[in-house]
């Protein structure tokens, strides 16, 4: 290897390590300044994308985008600005409720949903432009496979950077400044650094106005603290209120009403030897237990962050109290590890805010509110123990599927409690064997023996039905219109080179790590570790399996396409149908080899695949900005689960696997 090739294998390793360090970035900062985004954070995923396959396909272009990279990303950090502070409409009749309150800044401007997406998606998507021309001028210059492998490698850097960062609980302003000394590196000529050095001053300046102060960053969320009144501190995060941390002492009517009502369940169970709360947050559910006398509480929090502020902040000071137990895990994962019985199991007002990840529509607190998870939950009750539910619920369906899955759960109807002027929660469910059920008048039986429960393969509580929201539809298909758009001036016409398969590919590929993201965080947990641990084994199979193939192709032993494409599709069909609570029912040691199997397998079958596919392609910067478009078609057909639930994405991956490999063999025989 020569001394060229080797500096151009590095400046390749750091652009895709601050490709994926800048997406990761912006799937962090903008959800927390323009709330509605929240509601899309695949949205960045899929820009990025599309930004990075048009900067490959233009790659031969003679103006050198990395330069006004810092220029653009200031560009879009102003516009967040701006639309942080504007009036988001948020329309009554939708299929989900939308909480999308807080979002005035004083700038009198109201904005349709798909506009303000669709902007963000654009100036995403343009800010990426310029790191995918880098990078395709660079695989232009090398080997493809050992381009492709440095790929993954820069990758698997930015993806560990940025978890690293985000475990720390480092600010934007850091991140940020890490992404513009590595843009800086990278950019040639002093007139051209100097831009980006007076861009990047400015664009940190923009960043310190939205994200400074006391604002605090846990793995998941900006947390920002206020005093709303005696005794009262609110938590919101990502700029929506969240939590209230009270000081029970405090004689006020909204307090002392709202401790009136945490203390029903605590008064109706027969003993407290034991209580399990899941969703402790700050502290206040921790705090009621103590004061009824609960001997032992096992306090179950998925960000660390609350716990931390509850144990400096909170007036109480619940977490300090010896009969406490902190768990930093996701309430699904402490159900399948815990050991029974509990006398009393309470579920706090769980409500996420964010998703799963960024490649998911599905929030943090969606498998919390699914039948498999009550019945979990009933499982860990002693004979004589209750399970207790505060929700604070939007619309009556919602609070009806929570009685209907507690129903299913406990053989009987649970007790139901509704607050018309409520406080924290709306809502309380009770259920266990000592528990009366409610007396429901005819119309409320078959109102709730029809509504539609929850399930881990359909875990969307708060759809009012099986289909894809009218404002997703609305956003995606401007998202299309765009992306081909954006697509077609790239080419100019050079339809011909666009590899189609490896499109595919790209789009299998994406439904692909959506589902293994999904199955893992039934079995480990949705943390943001265990995201970090599936995404960085992701990249380190696929490193390994471009190695192999590349040494394969070196030593003229190619490996066989359509036997690589008859083990994926058959993989993935496995992996679809076996369920998942089959595997989360056996030993711990048994789960982790068996779901690593159904996840790893299918990632490395389609690792092999790319890469001797890629090897084989006429442009190889074609070639893999199409990869990388693919991924666009792929992230749309993601919402299609909110439909047809999530299982179907693995069978949607196995028919774009399908028609790429009669694509592939059509191409092989007319070349024949």
């Amino acid at each position: 290897m020569t001394s060229s090739e080797r500096s151009d294998l590095l400046r390749l390793v750091l652009a895709s390590g601050l490709a994926l360090f800048v997406e990761l970035a912006l799937i962090r900062l903008i959800p927390g300044q323009v709330r509605v985004v929240g509601y899309y954070t695949n949205l960045v995923l899929i820009a990025s994308f599309l930004g990075l396959g048009i900067g490959f396909l233009v790659a031969e272009a003679r103006v050198r985008l990395e330069r006004f990279l810092l220029p653009m990303l200031l560009g879009l950090m102003g516009l967040v600005r701006v639309f942080s502070g504007i009036v988001v409409e948020n329309p009554d009749q939708t299929d989900e409720p939308m909480w999308l309150f807080g979002q005035d800044g004083g700038l009198g401007l109201e904005v349709p949903i798909w506009a303000v997406v669709l902007v963000h998606f654009i100036a995403v998507a343009a800010c990426l432009v310029p790191v995918g021309q880098l990078m395709g001028r660079l695989f232009g210059r090398l080997p493809r496979l050992r381009a492709y492998g440095a790929d993954l490698i820069g990758s698997l850097l930015g993806v560990v950077g940025f978890g690293v960062l985000s475990a720390m609980g480092t600010p934007p302003l850091l991140w940020f400044g890490l992404a513009g000394i590595a843009t800086l590196s990278v950019v040639e000529g002093v007139p051209w650094k100097a831009l980006g050095g007076a861009s990047l001053l400015a664009l940190l300046g923009v960043v310190h106005t939205m994200t400074g102060g006391d604002r605090i960053w846990s793995p998941y969320y900006m947390v920002e603290l206020e005093q709303v009144g005696p005794g009262l501190e609110q938590l919101s995060t990502n700029g929506t209120p969240h939590q209230v941390m009270l000081d029970f002492t405090e004689p006020t009517d909204y307090i002392q009403r709202t401790r009136e009502r945490f203390e029903i369940p605590y008064r109706q169970a027969e003993s407290l030897d034991r209580v399990l709360i899941v969703g402790a947050g700050t502290g206040n559910d921790v705090t009621m237990a103590l004061a009824m006398g609960a001997q032992h509480v096992d306090a179950v929090e998925i960000d660390r962050t609350f716990p931390r502020i509850g144990a400096e902040r909170h007036p109480q000071q619940p977490y300090a109290d010896p009969r406490v137990t902190l768990h930093i895990t996701d309430a699904r994962a402490f159900f399948q590890q815990a050991e029974g019985p509990y006398d009393l199991i309470v579920f706090g007002t769980l409500d996420s805010q964010a998703l799963l990840s960024g490649f998911s529509s599905i929030r943090l607190d969606n498998y919390i509110y699914t039948q498999e998870s009550f019945d979990g939950a009933m499982d860990l009750l002693g004979p004589r123990g209750m399970l207790a539910v505060f929700h604070l619920s939007q619309r009556f369906y919602i609070a009806d599927r929570i009685e209907r899955m507690l129903e299913v759960a406990g053989d009987k109807p649970p007790a139901r409690e509704f607050f018309e002027e409520h406080t924290l929660f709306n809502f309380l469910f009770m259920q266990g064997p000592t528990v009366a059920p409610r007396q429901r008048t005819p119309g409320e039986q078959a109102r709730i023996e029809t509504e539609l429960v929850p399930t881990d393969d359909w875990p969307f509580l708060y759809l009012r039905h099986r289909t894809v929201p009218a404002h997703y539809l609305q956003v995606l298909a401007g998202m299309l219109v765009v992306s081909v758009l954006g697509i077609g001036a790239a080419l100019r016409g050079r339809t011909h080179g666009f590899d189609v398969p490896l499109f595919l590919l790209g789009a299998g590929f994406l439904l692909l790590e959506t589902s293994s993201v999904t199955r893992m965080s039934l079995l480990f947990g949705s943390t943001w570790a265990v995201n970090l641990l599936v995404f960085t084994s992701i990249l380190t199979v696929l490193a390994l399996a471009t190695t192999y193939v590349r040494k394969r192709e070196d030593a003229g032993r190619p490996l066989e396409t359509r036997s690589l494409f008859g083990a994926l599709v058959a993989l993935l069909v496995a992996s679809t149908l076996v369920p998942v609570r089959w595997i989360a029912g056996l030993p711990e040691v048994a789960t982790w080899v068996l779901g690593g199997l159904l996840v790893a397998g299918p990632i490395g079958v389609a690792g092999l695949l790319f890469p001797t596919l890629y090897a084989r392609a006429a442009d190889s910067r074609v070639a893999f900005g199409s990869n990388l478009l693919g991924a666009i078609l792929g992230g749309t057909l993601e919402y299609t689960g909110m439909a047809l639930g999530v299982r179907s994405l693995g069978l949607m991956a196995a028919v774009l696997y399908l028609v790429a490999m009669m694509l592939v063999e059509r191409k092989a025989t007319a070349a024949g």
